[in-house]
């Protein structure tokens, strides 16, 4: 008896078996994205920095999903919230994406500003994101910088921040009037 050639096999498995074909077709589908739900590292080559992304094991990464980029405080690394922020992110559907600052001292040094463009850029590359619903958010130094880039950008949808004390959100607000948008 005679080996069978490869295309010989692959036409054995798919025309005599349906049932085989169903299978080896199930294993060679990809989601929309190919992205697993939890949290990865993502390098981010323009700055040199990287992100960490989460997913939601219950998101349909077929359809746009809210995202919500989270800055660490100073000092801190986005690693220091991962236990805190996915639960959450699982209750509310949406993807987390936090990336780290070129500083320890905090954010707006470096290369932060190209930082937060090039994670939502990044991140909806990979996943469809709603670009109707992308928030910031942070906790201290994170905070306050959540705050300097929302409202120094029409981009975002919401801005929330954990303990950031030196940056009212009054005065803030009160130093964009008059400013052109």
């Amino acid at each position: 008896m005679r080996a069978l050639s490869p295309g010989e096999v692959a036409y054995n498995t798919l025309v005599q078996s349906p049932l085989k074909s169903f299978f080896l077709l199930a294993l060679l589908a990809t989601p929309a994205f190919g992205v697993t739900s939890g949290w990865e590292k993502i390098d981010i080559p323009a700055t040199g920095s990287y992100l960490l992304r989460y997913v939601p094991a219950s998101l349909d990464t077929t359809r746009p999903a809210p995202l919500v980029v989270f800055f660490h405080g100073s000092n801190g690394t986005p690693e220091d919230y991962q236990s805190f922020l996915f639960p959450a992110a699982e209750k509310a559907g949406c993807v987390v994406a936090m990336p780290k600052s070129a500083s320890n001292l905090g954010w707006g040094t470096g290369g932060d500003e190209r930082t937060v463009t090039e994670t939502v850029r990044l991140v909806g590359g990979e996943l469809p994101i709603d670009d109707r619903r992308i928030s910031l958010a942070g906790h201290s130094a994170g905070g306050a910088w959540a705050y300097l880039v929302a409202y120094g950008s029409s981009s975002y949808s919401a801005v929330f921040t954990l303990s950031a004390p030196l940056y009212a959100v009054s005065s803030l607000a009160d130093s964009q009037i008059g400013r052109a948008h």
